[in-house]
């Protein structure tokens, strides 16, 4: 009895003290007000009637505007629709946060928009325990990464554009509402369709303070290529607000029209206050609403209905009535009604005004343009401003005081105004007052150099029609590139217990795997994808044997819904997804600058950017094994001799497989410039060095290319004509196009004689398959690490350590390589498509095939990831060899399983010798089949305890070539890069070096997590 009544007191000791911790966490949240922000389109300074315009009927608006704090000189960074909406969300200027022009068509479709490295209010909000909603226009970005519900928001229905037609939802003919990242069918007029989405959300919040972004389309013009054919442009809205100013229900005036809109979108904000009402929410709701930029004045448009009286033009300047826009704050017991604010405040200070309402402090990790506006709100302050600078197209402008510096175009002379005496900027006083215009002109330099040191790289761009024609007529792809220089930001620290480098799929697998387990992670990739290979061309996967995948690598291809034949773009939304699931913090663009090592430990690791990520553990998950070599682990580049492991398959010339297959047909193809005269010179692509003997090693490592992604249907992209291309370059390929009639030519891969490539075309992931192929032989040598040695050796050299020259060398060389394999195989594919040297029925054949118009949009079709078959290779306390492979030595400490062939492709083209003819052949070579999956030992994905003690390496793994060859497939780096994120977890859990994991409880949470070993 006495033990049941213990039972019984500590049971109601601890639901008291649960009660007691309710009750607090109540508390603190019910300190925390609602935020709403009612961000309005275009509507002009004298559009509203709390403004002064004594026509329009606004009357919710108007009073709103009494029941709290009206502006008066309140401002726009930036007079267009995006980058004002990039700077309200993220309190920094336009010209700082990479977002600083108007998306174009395709930009709104898959546009990367606002970089990935800004924040904006809903991830600050997040922390503080809101739930966030974002209802109505977005247009700041809707790339994987880029959408509303992967910046913060827990909830998106609206569009991506910049503006759409109010009934049919089109955007340049092509539905654009969405709910969530998914296409949305929904009828009704746009502006009661947001506000009532709103409405629903507040209903449905009983538990957390929460934040609604509402972006109202209202009242932006339709743009005519949203209008059906036929259907006249115009101001659209139902008929009864029409009629309740008097009018015809289908009057055509357009000056009637736009202000019924206003008087729309005024009763749509009435119905949201209205909900607030209703469930008692005033006092403890702050309401926002601002105009995003001042009224168009563009009469070629019918634009010229609005009102920005008293101020001089409208949107896309910088004068007055450009930035100059209606603003309001209503937060009940902070701000006193009918208050007349006129201190100097602009939308950069939203952000840093929700922070302080929800009790956050400001981030320390970025410069902010915006400051707490609600001292001068509340008249016990002057503006937070000494300046306020603007900037957008060509015009740019900085008002001081009652002073205002304008310059409408670069080279045009500088403007000076006085607002106090002439708010119209009618009277210029540059010339008058010239000591004013030269400090302010000094003023607005100096702004202009701080903020561009600070600022945000911009997101590459994707084309648009005009430069999308460009990019076929003369195949420039601006945007595909493996480096671009990152300008140092200010210097910040972030922590995290698991650190993963590298945005392939091992990456995304590890750094899943580690958040799923209670882990703090961050994901650092090179580039502004995530999915490696996988997202970047590579989605016919090799898989081996199904049975051999399970754990996050069998999910995926279960979610995507297959496992062959995905499109690139749906394999990186939806790691994309998985990884916002799990948790984890993304940071695009992230290049590796040096580590930080202290007693074999990792302890931190620099970016280019001028972050320092600090973490418990690290995992090296990157294609060429950068972060291991940072921290100076072992580890080799190229082919070990056959006598290193006494691997069949190793070194040169090896004689199990591939000897017929791709050397051109075993015919006699002479490999000079003018045939049989060795002294004109070898023709292109065929390499002058010497090989070396069977068997011997080399620093050489397999081809390289980019897994294109092909269309045979209407709409295809014909293959571009690289800048700098020469068919010269192809002369190999010519002469062997043509050395004999009886070659048939499959565009598919061949194990037949007198049968080539000379490429793979199919609908889809397209790969190299033919002698002379897509594959660029020799072209990567020193890629990995950044050397070559053009020698051969019978006895293996030492493995290497550190870094052979530093980062940003290495990156640059790299993108020397990138980009000449991008001029390489465009320039191969508009050869075989347009040059007369190739026979005409081949050449008809390739050109119905083209790039795909779906896939790779913002690097203009062409994939962004370069196929690196193989970089460094760890060399750890045990090494997997090709006896592995074979199950003649197998493992005790699983953490996946492999089951591909052990694959090579050519290392080397050279010139041979054959049945006594001089000629060319490839060399490197090699499939080989094995009879059933085999294991991957833990100890093969550590390093060397005295090397680094807290790093796990899932990919540059420590494996020979020839074993390497077989376990480089992305399902086996995504099983382990599970692996990896796990034991990087028990780890941490323990206490241990990653050396020192408990193999059994590792091995008891593979299984859990359903990996097969």
């Amino acid at each position: 009895m006495k033990h049941d009544l213990g039972r019984i007191i500590a049971v109601l000791m601890s639901v008291a003290g649960i009660t007691t911790a309710c009750q607090a966490q109540q508390s603190a949240t019910a300190d925390k007000p609602n935020i709403l922000l009612l961000y309005v389109d275009n509507a002009g300074y004298g559009d509203l009637g709390c403004y002064g315009n004594r026509v329009v009927k606004t009357p919710r608006i108007d009073r709103l505007a009494s029941e709290g704090a009206r502006c008066a000189d309140f401002y726009v960074s930036a007079s267009s629709c995006t980058p004002s909406r990039g700077a309200i969300l993220t309190g920094r200027h336009p010209l700082r946060n990479g977002l600083a022009h108007q998306l174009a068509r395709t930009e709104n479709w898959i546009g990367i928009g606002l970089p990935h490295r800004e924040r904006i209010i809903p991830h600050y909000l997040k922390q503080a325990g809101y739930a966030t909603a974002c209802f109505g226009k977005w247009n700041i970005g809707f790339a994987p990464g880029s959408r509303p519900t992967e910046r913060g928001f827990d909830e998106f229905f609206g569009f991506r554009s910049g503006n759409i037609n109010y009934y049919t939802h089109i955007y340049n003919g092509e539905y654009d509402m969405f709910r969530g990242t998914e296409r949305h069918k929904v009828e009704g007029y746009s502006t009661d369709l947001f506000a009532d989405a709103a409405c629903d959300f507040i209903r449905r919040q009983d538990k957390k303070p929460w934040f609604v972004y509402l972006p109202f389309n209202a009242a932006h013009y339709v743009s005519g290529v949203n209008m059906a054919p036929g259907e006249k442009p115009e101001w659209q809205v139902p008929g009864k607000y029409l009629e309740r100013y008097g009018w015809p229900a289908n009057d055509p005036d357009e000056k009637h029209r736009y202000l019924a809109v206003l008087t729309a979108l005024d009763d749509a904000i009435g119905r949201v206050l209205d909900t607030l009402d209703g469930l008692k929410l005033r006092e403890r709701t702050l309401v926002i609403l601002i105009s995003d930029n001042g009224a168009f004045m563009l009469p070629k448009c019918g634009l010229e209905v609005a009102s920005n009286a008293p101020l001089r033009d409208g949107g896309t300047t910088c004068y007055e009535g450009g930035v100059r826009v209606p603003a309001m704050f209503r937060w009940p017991g902070k701000i006193k009604p009918g208050t007349v604010c006129r201190e100097m405040l602009s939308h950069l200070d939203v952000l840093p005004l929700c922070l302080t309402a929800a009790g956050l402090p400001l981030p320390k990790d970025r410069v902010l343009d915006g400051r707490n506006p609600l001292p001068a709100l509340t008249g016990k302050a002057k503006s937070p401003h000494s300046s306020l600078a603007f900037a957008y197209g060509t015009g740019s402008g900085l008002r001081q005081g009652n002073l205002k510096l304008i310059r409408p175009k670069p080279n045009a002379p500088w403007e000076l105004y006085d607002l106090a005496a002439d708010p119209g900027e009618r009277e210029n006083l540059a010339e008058k007052r010239p000591a004013d215009l030269t400090r302010l002109t000094s003023e607005f330099e100096k702004w202009l150099t701080e903020v561009k040191t600070d600022a945000s790289e911009p997101a590459p761009r994707p084309a648009t029609e005009k430069s999308a024609k460009k990019v076929v007529m003369l195949g420039a792809t601006p945007a595909a590139s493996y480096y671009r220089p990152v300008k140092a930001q200010k210097r910040a620290v972030r922590e995290c217990e698991v650190a993963v480098y590298g945005g392939t799929p091992a990456g995304v697998a590890a750094a899943i795997q580690a958040a799923r387990t209670g882990r703090k992670t961050l994901l650092l990739s090179f580039n502004q994808h995530v999915g490696g290979m996988t997202s970047g061309g590579l989605t016919a996967t090799d898989i081996g044997k199904k049975e051999s995948v399970g754990g996050l690598a069998l999910d995926f291809y279960t979610r995507i819904g297959r496992i062959v034949g995905f499109s690139p773009s749906a394999a990186e939304s939806l790691y994309l997804t998985m990884l916002q699931e799990a948790g984890v913090t993304v940071l695009l663009g992230r290049c590796l600058e040096s580590v930080e090592m202290r007693d074999n430990r990792l302890v931190s690791i620099a970016m280019e950017t001028g972050e320092t990520i600090k973490a418990a553990m690290f995992i090296d998950a990157t294609y060429e094994g950068d972060l291991m070599a940072a921290a100076g682990v072992s580890y080799r580049v190229g082919r070990e001799p056959r006598s290193a492991f006494n691997e069949s398959l190793a070194g040169q010339w090896q004689q199990i497989s591939w000897k017929d297959v791709y050397q051109f047909c075993r015919l006699p193809i002479s490999p000079y410039l003018v045939a049989g005269d060795p002294a004109s010179g070898l023709l292109p692509e065929i390499s002058p060095e010497k090989p070396g003997a069977p068997g011997q090693g080399d620093y050489r490592v397999q081809a390289y290319n980019f897994r294109m992604y092909l269309s045979n249907q209407a709409g295809r992209i014909p293959f571009p004509k690289p800048e700098g291309y020469h068919p010269a370059r192809y002369g190999l390929l010519a002469r062997f196009l043509n050395a004999d009639p009886g070659i048939q030519w499959t565009l598919h891969y061949t194990v037949r004689p007198m049968t080539d490539g000379p490429v793979q075309m199919r609908h889809g992931d397209s790969n190299n398959a033919g002698s002379f192929s897509s594959d660029y032989v020799g072209g990567c040598h020193r890629w990995p690490d950044g050397t070559y040695e053009a020698v051969s050796f019978s006895e293996l050299p030492a493995p290497r350590r550190g870094l052979t020259m530093p980062f940003r060398k290495l990156y640059e060389l790299r993108e020397r390589i990138f980009q000449d394999h991008v001029s390489y195989q465009q320039g191969l594919l508009y050869f075989l498509a347009n040059d007369p040297q190739v026979p005409q029925e081949l050449q008809e054949r390739v050109r119905k095939f083209g790039l795909d118009p779906d896939e790779f949009k913002e690097t203009g079709h062409w994939p962004h990831q370069l196929y690196v078959r193989e970089g460094r290779r760890m060399v750890s306390g045990y090494v997997m060899t090709q006896e592995n492979c074979e199950s003649k030595r197998t493992v005790d400490d699983p953490v996946g399983l492999a089951s591909y062939a052990m694959d090579s492709h050519f290392c080397q083209r050279v010139v041979v010798e054959e049945n006594g003819k001089t000629t060319v052949r490839n060399e490197g070579g090699f499939g080989l089949g094995f009879r059933k999956p085999y294991p991957v030992a833990y100890r093969a994905i550590v390093p060397k305890k005295d090397e680094c003690a807290n790093l796990l390496v899932p990919v540059c793994l420590s494996a020979s070539h020839v074993a390497y060859g077989s376990i480089r497939m992305e399902p086996v780096f995504m099983i382990l890069g599970q692996s990896a994120g796990t034991a990087a977890s028990l780890a941490i859990e323990d206490g241990v070096s990653v050396q020192d994991v408990d193999y059994g409880k590792l091995k008891h949470r593979l299984l859990a997590g359903k990996q097969r070993l």
